[in-house]
């Protein structure tokens, strides 16, 4: 046999060997799995400073784009209706960008209290994420939780928006985005004072960047005080904002004055139609984790 010839076969017979020996192997072998990511949606918000009336976007359309103005403009001298309008236009996005984080935010929770039930490991991430949510919510349990973050019907918040702040006229809502006149105890707080005080007391009222940050804390109040725990347990199975209003008794010192004018509010300009209106979905965009 040429020795070339000779070679190769003892090259052929070392490779089938080797193959043979991977094969026989193999079911003993831990092969690594390579984890594709899932994409994670992104909301893409527009931050705005605005100067004039003729700046503030008009709602035209149930899908609304996520801007949010970083300050208010003066509605003073407008006609009545176009007053409330411009309002709206003002704050209807922002209310949605905020229940939107607030609601992803509770569906991460959901997904991770699942891994828990099914003791599955939960990153440290997510156990502090967890735990910090609970300690800002005053919450004792994870299913405590999920019940208090769980959103309004857009309605309720336009309506007490509205009225606290006079349909975008007060002080607080031009010099401080603060639509719902929530006060400030806390001295290291971005605050104005208020114009009057309670005996010899001072009030003062929280300053925000922007009408987002406003309501995400009219939220969270909603969500922390245990005034509203009876409006919290009624909204987990039941969307109907004039059913729901009764349970806000505790938030004005007006009482049933106060659940007349917010139910008068909501009927009058229709606002139970923004209950429908959502983010436009053009502006959730996904990106890697």
């Amino acid at each position: 046999m040429p020795r070339k010839t000779k070679l190769l076969n003892i090259i052929l017979f070392a490779s089938f060997t080797l193959v043979l020996f991977l094969l026989l192997l193999l079911p003993y072998c831990e092969i690594p799995s390579f984890k594709v990511e899932e994409a994670k949606p992104k909301l893409v918000v527009d931050y705005r400073a605005i100067d004039s009336i003729k700046e503030i976007v008009p709602i035209q359309d149930t899908l609304v784009p996520p801007i949010v103005y970083t300050n208010t403009i003066s509605l003073q001298g407008l006609p009545i209706e176009q007053k409330k309008q411009k309002f709206i236009d003002m704050m209807l996005p922002a209310v949605l960008v905020t229940q939107y984080r607030i609601e992803k935010n509770r569906n991460r929770i959901i997904e991770i209290h699942q891994k828990m039930l099914n003791k599955e490991s939960i990153p440290r991430a997510d156990s502090v994420f967890v735990y910090e949510r609970l300690k800002m919510y005053n919450a004792e349990t994870i299913n405590d939780l999920i019940e208090r973050l769980k959103p309004h019907p857009t309605s309720i918040v336009l309506a007490q928006g509205a009225l606290e702040s006079g349909w975008g006229t007060s002080r607080f809502f031009l010099k401080a985005n603060n639509i719902f006149g929530i006060w400030s105890f806390n001295p290291n707080d971005k605050r104005i004072r208020a114009s009057h005080s309670r005996g010899t007391r001072a009030i003062y009222l929280k300053k925000y960047d922007n009408i987002s940050q406003g309501i995400f804390d009219y939220y969270k109040t909603l969500a922390r005080v245990s005034v509203y725990k009876e409006f919290r347990k009624k909204r987990l199975d039941n969307n109907d904002p004039l059913e729901l209003i009764p349970y806000l008794y505790g938030y004005s010192e007006l009482g049933e004055v106060y659940i007349s004018r917010l139910r008068k509010v909501i009927k009058y300009n229709n606002l139970t139609k923004y209950d429908a209106y959502r983010i436009d979905p053009v502006f959730i965009v996904n990106e890697p984790k």
